[in-house]
């Protein structure tokens, strides 16, 4: 899914839900709407400013009339930007609603209606036509038709016309609304000629006008037309003038705090000691206080989301966030900071740092950074000019030069020239993956080897896995074996292990299980006789058993051995019946093997490795598991078998070790005893104390702090 957010204003679907519980109030607003059957028409406008969801709670009022099954009200929306010319609003307003009538059901009032709003709205203009209306064409060219020339259109009665569509309407016996959203959207002579239109058609019996506008741009739209009083005009004609509710700033935090979890699946601030805490202190502080509305959120997560992954590992993530909320909540900063990041950081990018002085630099260049911040009104200058303080430390006279250049970019801070020229060039150069290269790395067996090294990084290596992967539609290795081998090598580097470990949300798919899938796609490209020799092959190899696991579970699955959902056709199965067994056997003597040397400790799937081997050599495990238990070190090492089990909008990932698991591994009374001393001798690692405390209890704990997790 793109992470992207539009600018679409929710539904109140499970989509797209109501997150600043409004609903409440747009359900009174819904039940207000609907008038008594004698009741004349009434103009309303919900005013905002924009960004503050005025078309969210439009929307959400829709919902709940469009659930109305006893009033079964006619809702219609104009949408006045279709409109060419704002002198036809009139008439464009009469033709669109007249189409809106006459689809809402075939009775013959409705009918009827529909057809004396058409006669009304020829007495306005020539027709122009407005796409979306198709069914009423042969019904308008009829009444123009039958009713002349311009020059008779003129002769006829527009209140004898408009009596006939009052009557007409009076008869459906339906309450109508009429939503007329982005008023401020539109031009201001199209603004004027909008609110005159409304003043035109707004006499319809049991019909309600919703207006959705911000109040200053249409105030200053009416008074460049010349409107002495534009307060008391749009009094006279909108009876009803309602507020959108005030945002709480409970639930914009929360919005923000959902949008920073769902940012990414990893742990955004362990890149770099402290980045959590500055995190916590800068929302806070400075951040928090100058976010006002939904939009801000989504503009500054959309940026973020790009930029994120993009500086991953370069950048701190609390410097990027602080950076991009300056892009949104103040531009022009933003702007000085990329023509002269020297004036923030005191490093003059033309000279040579160790010559710089940046204590003289951010002076010489004060009077320049406080005219930006004279551009942003208070109180929110005040916070900008914090942000910017903790961001550069310089500019609130504390670091200490040039030696602090060093510092700053140990912490990711872009208060180091270094990290800020990446941040602001969003990183492409140290993220880059050549196509050629992946090219190479496919079919060229002689530089396989230097092209892991060059990509084996933290930044990279997700990125060349995933082009290995979507080159292999076009390209496959002429060396399947060799190829497979060096995936399955590649796979227990360290680098990978460390990736493989990395918390992900449950829709991202592991780096090993990435490698599978290119596996996967190999093999199944090799004639039969050939794809089974290679299997065997590799199946053998205990330095290989974390993609082999993968190798073998997909055999095994064939068969349908594990869920019948997932057996195939005889003649697409790998190994025959027969043949499964060897396989099987052969698989499990390596991982045997691998246990027993203490080599399984060292692979990058464990998770898998374990889980096969529970499902298919079960009564082996105790043995093998046995001499793991004994020493820390291997019994760290061990438990990370089951670093990985859910994730949550709270604390993110966390642990559950089952006690069918451990009874696989032996006696879960003695494994737990064991596991409670170790307990004891202190554990640092988070994810470890976690899993240890899982196996103690049976509970869920939180990988981040190690805390126990309650039902949500």
């Amino acid at each position: 899914m793109d992470k992207f957010h539009s600018d679409l204003p929710i539904k109140g679907d499970q989509d797209s839900p109501d997150r600043l519980n409004r609903e409440k109030f747009s359900i009174r607003l819904a039940e207000t709407l609907i008038l008594s059957p004698e009741s004349s028409s009434v103009v309303m406008s919900i005013e905002g400013k924009w960004g503050y969801g005025k078309s969210s709670v439009l929307n959400l009022v829709k919902k709940h009339l469009e659930s109305d099954k006893v009033n079964k009200p006619i809702i219609f929306d104009f949408n006045p930007w279709l409109v060419g010319n704002a002198k036809n609003l009139v008439q464009e307003f009469l033709v669109q609603f007249a189409s809106a009538i006459g689809l809402s059901d075939g009775a013959n009032k409705t009918q009827s209606a529909a057809k004396h709003l058409l006669a009304y709205s020829q007495i306005f203009a020539d027709m122009k036509w407005v796409p979306g209306t198709e069914p009423w064409t042969s019904l308008v060219e009829k009444a123009f038709k039958g009713t002349g020339s311009k020059s008779k259109l003129e002769e006829l009665s527009i209140e004898q016309r408009k009596s006939s569509a009052i009557k007409a309407l009076k008869s459906l016996k339906k309450p109508i609304l009429v939503f007329v959203d982005d008023l401020d959207r539109l031009p201001p002579d199209e603004v004027f000629q909008m609110i005159r239109a409304v003043k035109a058609v707004s006499e319809f019996p049991r019909t309600v006008f919703i207006l959705a506008f911000e109040r200053q741009y249409v105030i200053e739209a009416l008074s460049s037309h010349e409107i002495n009083e534009p307060e008391k005009y749009l009094d006279k004609i909108i009876q009803v003038r309602l507020n959108l509710p005030k945002i709480s700033i409970v639930d914009l935090h929360a919005l923000a705090i959902e949008e920073l979890n769902n940012l990414s699946d990893a742990n955004l601030t362990q890149h770099f000691p402290g980045d959590q805490n500055r995190l916590g202190k800068i929302y806070n502080l400075c951040i928090k206080p100058i976010i006002k509305n939904p939009r801000e959120i989504k503009r500054i997560f959309n940026r973020l989301y790009f930029i994120e992954k993009a500086t991953r590992g370069e950048v701190a993530f609390t410097d990027l966030f602080g950076l991009e909320t300056l892009a949104i909540k103040a531009p022009s900063v933003y702007e000085h900071i990329i023509s002269n990041p020297g004036a923030y950081t005191g490093i003059t990018p033309e000279i040579d740092p160790s010559f710089d002085k940046p204590e003289e630099n951010i002076k010489i260049s004060q009077d320049d950074r406080n005219r930006e911040l004279r551009k942003i009104d208070q109180p929110e200058r005040s916070h900008i000019e914090r942000l910017l303080k903790e961001l550069f430390p310089l500019l609130a006279g504390t670091g200490f030069g040039q030696l602090s250049q060093t510092q700053y970019s140990q912490e990711g801070r872009i208060a180091s020239s270094e990290r800020l020229m990446i941040a602001i060039s969003y990183g492409l150069p140290t993220e880059e993956v050549s196509t050629k290269d992946v090219k190479a790395f496919i079919e060229v067996p002689g530089q396989r080897a230097k092209l892991t090294h060059d990509y084996c990084t933290s930044e990279k290596l997700e990125r060349f896995i995933g082009l290995i992967k979507k080159s292999l539609e076009k390209i496959m290795p002429e060396d399947p074996l060799e190829f497979i081998q060096h995936i399955g090598k590649m796979i227990e580097l360290r680098e990978f292990n460390e990736l493989e470990a990395k918390p992900r949300d449950m829709f991202t798919l592991a780096p090993t299980r990435q490698c599978w899938i290119i596996v996967k796609e190999v093999l199944q490209g090799q004639a039969i006789k050939k794809r089974k020799k290679i299997i065997i092959e590799l199946v053998g190899d205990e330095t290989l058993i974390s993609l082999t696991s993968h190798m073998t579970d997909e055999c095994i699955r064939q068969h349908g051995r594990v869920t019948k959902e997932e057996e195939i056709p005889q003649d697409e199965r790998w190994f025959e019946e027969a043949e499964l067994n060897y396989l099987r056997d052969l698989w499990v003597d390596a991982a045997s093997k691998a246990f027993k040397n203490k080599s399984f400790l060292e692979r990058s799937d464990k998770t898998r490795v374990f889980f096969l081997m529970k499902q298919i050599a079960r009564r082996l495990l105790p043995e093998l598991i046995s001499p793991l238990l004994k020493s820390n070190k291997d019994l760290d090492k061990l438990v990370q078998t089951f670093r990985g089990y859910g994730q949550d909008s709270r604390k993110g990932a966390y642990v559950k070790v089952e006690d069918d698991w451990l009874c696989a591994m032996g006696d879960i009374d003695l494994i737990r005893k064991r596991v409670k001393k170790r307990i004891k001798e202190g554990v640092k690692d988070t994810t470890s104390l976690a899993i240890y405390k899982s196996i103690s209890t049976g509970k869920e704990y939180y990988t981040i702090d190690g805390s126990i997790r309650k039902s949500l």
